[in-house]
């Protein structure tokens, strides 16, 4: 059965109201294994499921009307108290959630012939509906494998295998599916330069460039599915200097179908899922036209676009669901559809049947609200400009009357803007139980697997943040709560020995601070011992014997956040104390602007403090000048700005430094971190106090213009020096880049450390 069988917007309101009783009914589950007896969470659950069924008769989705039948039934034995649900009733419970998310997932891809529940699933929950108890020998386990079988009758081709990756790169498998999004992107966009002979030769290099380094990661993990791809698509380009604009309209709406497959299995490396299909017709045609020996008869339509190629060469690919972030624009002004929207041409949406992915939608298409944010962006930034043409006028001796005039109007304008701004950003926001409703799930797994005992307590959950803030910290949650089920929480014996209650505790905790979220993971386990991860430190060159003995506790503590380090003498199958922490402060620190501090005492616990701004799309800054050039600097970061007189700067060893209220900073020169030529300016006057992750520092820089509010705009493409995390347009029109603060920090610390010569220099805490 075909995707385009179905009614779009009967089909659409399935996928997001269904979808959303999904993800509430796995946390509901575990909550009730607690309270296996509570009559309204039965009930609700019972009700979720129903729900869930009834939408699924009526699309006729045979498969999963049996799984969720049989499960409601058994949810309606427990609330007739004819049975009681204990764990090895939970476990087959949980199961059929894991396939109802196997079939939600094929039908957002586009497949309506779903994955049937395995019979001995199907038997065991029919067993429980009868008011029968499961015994342990009949428990039954979902092997995903098993449910790849018959993929290969899919209606678009497609053949799936289930990926098996060691626990090294399953750590970072949610990294390289970030890294190829941001990939396929900009490949599609350097696809489309190819169809101009003035940018085509560039074009070329520019991908080969990035397929090469895409082959490189790719084969790390050893996906073959996917080097595939990238093999075809890299023989194309490297013969596109000399093609016909005939040849040129045949061969990119093929480059743009294979992009489309390759974001499908990009798509899925999140489920451990590795797709592929018989492109055997579609490379034979890309070559033929590349070659100059194509068939004419096999020409596709001048306006084709990726999809129609697929088809055309014998793909019939379903309608793909890429959530793309539309709102990426590079400098100055860039359109705002996503690549994928390119590669799939401009009719992909009716082509797609109006389907997104889940989280796609708040009820409201994300490109609209997308359009509304990029929209009070450049709002912002005209408010900006008039509040600056304001401040001239005032200066000037045109007549008072006008003056007030113009400075009422941009008071106004102020404020009308802040009222907007906000309006925009709160249909955005998301509370943090759409993420935090998963992890009740993923602790009892753990905990069954660890054999521990661990009680997971959810505070907060119902605090607001941007749904890209949401998107981007699911990942590092699931990673962080696993490593403190895994390696802080003892083994209930050891728990006992110690003085313990044997059930260990794990605190997950949101609330606003400020224009921050704050979001901590507490454990009552083991905690970290400072003496390991300092020997550990020093046996891998990360740090001196005298260098450690001047470091806080919060300085020893970071080093787990060092690519590949850790202190466990086998690292398991669930997570490792540093396997894959660096990706999570990179996560945390890059991508969504944040700060991760780690407190800890051994015996006792540790307190993991994750503080990240509510939106990383506006902020406030101060703006600095250093020698010629105009930067911003996060407001949030900045402690103060002093002129500091000649007794307050010393040096210590080869370090400069700064002394404020008895305490010693590292001092940099922002003219050198930033590579910035000498001007007339003379010298940097300004020291700017910055702090981050508990470090601190002084900058220098030649003066200070003033706050203001920026707009971030990343920096595409585009070659820096220096710790960049973007750039923003000021209030005269003119660009200006945005620092880094954690990559500035790094530089800070690599710097002193690399001119250490006599006593090492501390990074002081606040």
């Amino acid at each position: 059965m075909s995707i385009n069988d179905f009614d779009p917007e009967i089909l659409q309101d399935f996928i997001t109201e269904s979808g959303e009783l999904l993800e509430q009914l796995e946390g509901d589950l575990v909550t009730l294994e607690a309270t296996p007896q509570d009559p309204e969470l039965l009930n609700q659950i019972f009700r979720a499921l129903h729900t869930i069924k009834g939408s699924a008769s009526f699309l006729a989705l045979t498969n999963l009307v049996a799984i969720a039948h049989v499960a409601e039934s058994a949810l309606n034995a427990a609330r007739n108290s004819e049975i009681i649900v204990g764990s090895s009733e939970m476990d087959q419970l949980l199961a059929a959630v894991d396939v109802l998310k196997i079939q939600f997932d094929e039908i957002i891809a586009g497949n309506m012939d779903l994955t049937a529940a395995d019979p001995d699933l199907i038997a065991s929950l029919s067993k429980l509906g009868e008011g029968n108890a499961v015994d342990d020998d009949e428990i039954v386990v979902i092997d995903l494998d098993a449910c790849s079988d018959i993929d290969a009758a899919h209606p678009d081709g497609r053949t799936v295998r289930k990926l098996s990756l060691d626990s090294s790169k399953l750590d970072l498998i949610d990294a390289l599916a970030s890294d190829i999004d941001d990939t396929i992107n900009e490949s599609v966009l350097k696809v489309e330069q190819l169809r101009d002979e003035t940018t085509r030769v560039a074009a070329s290099n520019a991908l080969i460039d990035l397929f090469d380094e895409l082959l490189k990661t790719i084969d790390f993990f050893e996906i073959s599915e996917m080097t595939s791809l990238v093999k075809i698509l890299e023989s194309a380009i490297e013969s596109m200097d000399s093609l016909s604009s005939d040849a040129i309209n045949q061969v990119i709406p093929r480059l743009h179908g294979l992009c489309l497959l390759f974001a499908e299995q990009t798509a899925q490396l999140n489920n451990q899922i590795a797709i592929s299909w018989n492109t055997d017709t579609l490379t034979e045609r890309l070559m033929s036209w590349i070659n100059g020996d194509a068939n004419t008869d096999e020409m596709l339509d001048a306006n084709a676009d990726g999809f129609d190629a697929l088809h055309a060469d014998g793909i019939p690919f379903g309608d793909l669901a890429q959530a793309q972030d539309s709102s990426d624009q590079s400098l100055p002004g860039a359109a705002g559809s996503s690549a994928i929207d390119i590669a799939a041409g401009p009719q992909s949406a009716a082509k797609r049947t109006a389907i997104g992915t889940i989280e796609q939608t708040i009820r409201v298409e994300v490109g609209r609200l997308e359009s509304l944010m990029n929209l009070a962006g450049e709002l912002v930034l005209q408010k900006n400009r008039i509040g600056a043409i304001s401040d001239f006028i005032e200066k000037t001796n045109i007549d008072n009357e006008i003056i007030e005039q113009m400075e009422s109007t941009a008071g106004m304008l102020d404020r009308v803007t802040g009222d907007i701004q906000l309006a925009v950003m709160r249909t955005r926001m998301q509370p943090l139980d759409k993420i935090f409703g998963k992890y009740p799930r993923l602790v009892r797994d753990l905990a069954g697997k660890t054999e521990k005992k661990i009680n997971l307590v959810i505070e907060g959950g119902d605090t607001e943040v941007d749904k890209s803030v949401i998107e981007g910290l699911g990942d590092p949650l699931v990673h962080l709560l696993r490593n403190s089920g895994d390696h802080g929480i003892e083994l209930p014996a050891d728990r006992i020995a110690a003085g313990k209650d044997e059930v260990g505790t794990i605190h997950l905790i949101a609330g606003h601070a400020g224009s921050h979220v704050c979001v901590q993971i507490i454990d009552d386990g083991k905690g970290l011992d400072r003496n390991i991860i300092g020997a550990k430190a020093v046996e891998k060159g990360l740090v001196t014997e005298e260098q450690l003995s001047t470091m806080s506790n919060e300085e020893v503590f970071r080093f787990i956040l060092e690519a590949g380090f850790s202190t466990a003498e086998q690292v398991s199958d669930l997570s490792g104390r540093g396997v894959g922490m660096d990706v999570v402060r990179t996560n945390i620190e890059s991508k969504l602007k944040g700060e991760l501090t780690i407190e800890s005492e051994a015996g006792k616990g540790t307190t993991l403090t994750i503080s990240i701004p509510l939106t990383v799309a506006i902020m406030p800054a101060m703006m600095v000048a250093v020698a010629d050039e105009v930067f911003a600097i996060p407001l949030t970061n900045i402690t103060e700005i002093v002129r500091p007189s000649p007794d307050q700067l010393s040096g210590l060893g080869n370090d400069p430094v700064i002394h404020l209220r008895g305490q010693v900073y590292p001092l940099i020169s922002a003219q050198e971190i930033f590579d910035v030529p000498p001007s007339k300016r003379g010298d940097e006057d300004f020291v700017v106090v910055i702090s981050y992750n508990q470090r601190v520092i002084g900058l220098n820089v030649s003066s200070v213009i003033g706050q203001q509010e920026i707009v971030i705009k990343p920096l595409d493409g585009v070659q820096r020096e220096g710790p960049i995390s973007g750039a923003t347009i000021r209030n005269d029109g003119s660009v200006s880049l945005i620092m880094d603060i954690a990559k500035l920090i790094n530089s800070a610390k690599a710097q002193s450390n690399s001119n250490h010569s006599q006593e090492p220099v501390a990074m002081c805490g606040r």
